[in-house]
Formats: structure tokens, C-alpha cells, sequence
């Protein structure tokens, strides 16, 4: 039975969550089968390239959309946003300073954290962070009062 007969013929939401993991971790890798200009593709590389043709395509329709008259580099605003001509200010920018900190506060901080299992963007998950608390707390305060 194909995913949308299932969908429709789910009675139970549970049945629902089924199809999704089914879809979502498949259990046997299946091929994945696309309609190009009324041309089936199954050939992995050319289902790719397909895939990547349709969202190019869509990106390009996407700018030409955008109206000429409200395009600006950002760059520039940001270049102009910080050379003010202020009286004895020429050119002059931003400061940017942290605050010292003591390495109580950065463990409180620590211990703060929620227990999950799961890891951040760097793949370390927080308990293992809360474990090593009391040998990462110096190299964590260190750059902030090193400025």
C-alpha cells in the first residue's frame, strides 16, 4: 500500500505516527522515484539532479520577484551605519568590550543547564558539559575577562 492509502486508511492516530516514521526512518532504503516534464527518473544521480534543476529554478523565480527599487547591499548600509560624522568623531567604531566575569557565575551558569540527552550545534550533550563543570569553567572564563 502506498504512504497516502495508508494516511487515508489510518483510524488511529497512532497508525499516523507509523507512516510518518516510516517515511522519516525507513527501515530498508527505498528508491526514490520523481516526475520530470512527464518522464519518470529513478537513476539516483539524475533524481539529484532534478531535485537541485527544481530548487535553482525556484531561487531564480524567487529574485526575479524582488523589486529592483528596494535591493540594497548590505554592506553599505552597515559601512554607513558606522562612519558617522559626528564633531571630533570621524569615522569612528563601535566599541565592543565584554565583562569581566567570576568563574561562580560561569559554573551557576553550568548547573543551570537542562538535563537532556540530546547535544547542541557542537554534538555535546549538556550533562556531559555539567560533569566537566568544574575543569571547563576556567577555559570558558578566560576569554571573556581577557579582553
Amino acid at each position: 500500500m502506498n504512504v497516502q492509502g495508508r494516511i487515508e486508511g489510518a483510524k488511529k492516530l497512532g497508525e499516523m505516527w507509523r507512516v510518518a516514521s516510516d517515511i522519516l526512518i525507513p527501515r530498508e532504503y527505498r528508491d526514490l522515484i520523481v516526475e520530470n516534464d512527464g518522464e519518470v527518473v529513478s537513476d539516483p544521480e539524475k533524481v539529484a539532479e532534478v531535485f537541485n534543476e527544481h530548487f535553482i529554478r525556484k531561487i531564480d523565480n524567487l529574485r526575479s520577484k524582488i523589486d529592483e527599487s528596494t535591493k540594497a547591499d548590505p554592506f553599505e548600509l552597515l559601512q554607513a551605519s558606522l562612519n558617522t560624522n559626528k564633531p571630533g568623531k570621524i569615522n569612528q567604531r563601535p566599541n565592543c568590550s565584554l565583562t569581566t566575569v567570576k568563574e561562580a557565575y560561569i559554573l551557576k551558569i553550568i548547573r543551570g543547564l537542562a538535563n537532556k540527552s540530546s547535544s547542541g550545534v557542537d554534538g555535546i550533550m549538556a550533562r556531559v558539559i555539567k560533569s566537566a563543570s568544574s575543569i571547563l569553567v576556567a577555559p570558558i572564563t578566560y576569554p571573556s575577562n581577557s579582553n
